[in-house]
């Protein structure tokens, strides 16, 4: 049984301009061209997580990552993006409770790292094999949701539960990194919608419906402003879907009052709002 707020299709499709991979939890991984005919399909086995899947593919050099998260089943995988074959598996228990996709960053040395938050640590893992790169431990208990985002060789992870943290920590590390390679961390995160950063500036829009905006190198704030969401649905968590930037502007959409539209920038400015109708839950 599914949680009230979730179904199977929840997890964003992606692309690498040749092919479309879905990610299913109670079937699987599918790829289809762009004239929406099959191409591979790889069967999976449900987890068994009453709140599925978060965790979204990610597409790179002919590679599919996935964090197949949540439940008896949890995994990352890699799989061969032209045939669905598998290349690597890494298992571990921490990512029953990690929702995130993961985030492929490059370091200053220009090599690849695939990072993930779970409960208690930041990941880097090696794309081409698996493998532990480096870790971290960090103050993320309890639930991982929101996606790692990364910048100037930095990469910022949020979540927890019941508290949430954002933590700032390098890229480039090698072996379990000692606690002090933390450059910042603050309480003031997100539990589901996931952030970006953008010409030194961390935004994000939390489920709660704050607008954050920090310096990303110091973790010092810039701007935090609570969207005008009004009525029954302001309560709660009126905000699941992740924050997207498009032509110097952040796009916020709410579970039901629609999208946020404002510049991105250090002045907060008031949102334009799209209506999107009906009784849909984004």
């Amino acid at each position: 049984m599914l949680h009230v707020v979730h179904h199977p299709a929840y997890v964003s499709p992606a692309t690498d301009g040749q092919r479309v991979v879905f990610q299913f939890d109670d079937y699987g991984v599918v790829a289809l061209n762009f004239a929406g005919e099959l191409i591979w399909e790889k069967q999976m086995p449900p987890t068994g997580n009453t709140y599925s899947y978060g965790a979204s593919p990610v597409l790179d050099d002919g590679q599919v990552y996935l964090n197949r998260d949540g439940g008896a089943h949890s995994s990352l995988l890699c799989l061969d993006a032209a045939t669905g074959k598998e290349r690597w598996k890494a298992e571990g228990a921490s990512l029953e409770l990690c929702y995130a996709t993961p985030l492929l960053a490059r370091n200053a040395a220009g090599e690849d790292e695939l990072i993930l938050g779970v409960p208690n640590e930041i990941w880097s893992i090696r794309p081409a094999t698996g493998k532990l790169r480096w870790h971290l431990e960090a103050p993320l208990p309890g639930n991982v949701s929101p996606s790692p985002t990364a910048g100037d060789n930095i990469v910022l992870v949020q979540g927890g539960y019941p508290a949430t943290t954002l933590v700032a920590a390098p890229l480039g590390g090698r072996g379990s990194l000692p606690r002090d390679s933390i450059r910042w961390q603050t309480g003031t995160a997100s539990y589901v919608p996931s952030g970006l950063i953008s010409e030194g500036l961390f935004y994000c829009v939390t489920d709660k419906g704050q607008a954050l905006c920090l310096d990303a190198a110091s973790g010092k704030p810039v701007y935090q402003e609570r969207l005008d969401i009004r009525g029954a649905d302001a309560r709660s968590k009126p905000v699941y879907a992740s924050l997207v930037m498009a032509d110097g502007h952040l796009y916020a959409t709410t579970r039901r009052s629609g999208v946020f539209v404002y510049p991105a920038g250090k002045a907060f400015s008031k949102p334009a709002v799209m209506k999107l109708g009906g009784d849909e839950d984004f």
